[in-house]
């Protein structure tokens, strides 16, 4: 394989159809912008994630890049009523 490329920093499950944070990776672009584990992800660069049957492979896709990728995140967490969005490099 040739190439370079990076993700957001995140360690995940596929819970329920949701994209759940497990875990952020200490110093990593989301654990910077304050993702946390119990995160879930809805949204990808405005479009919808939840719910679809989205697989392992295309979450990798939609949320690796090459080194400075901007991708947009639609967070649920709980405490907050709605979803937050937040920019990751």
């Amino acid at each position: 394989m040739v190439g370079k490329f990076e993700g957001i920093g995140i360690q995940f499950n596929i819970l329920d159809d949701t994209i759940v944070v497990t875990q952020t990776i200490s110093g990593g672009p989301s654990e910077k912008v304050g993702l946390q584990a119990g995160d879930r992800i809805v949204n990808i660069n405005d479009t919808t994630v939840a719910g679809i049957g989205i697989k392992n492979n295309d979450v990798l896709k939609k949320l690796s890049g090459d080194k400075g990728t901007r991708v947009k995140v639609g967070i649920y967490s709980r405490g907050y009523g709605d979803i937050r969005d937040f920019m990751i490099t």
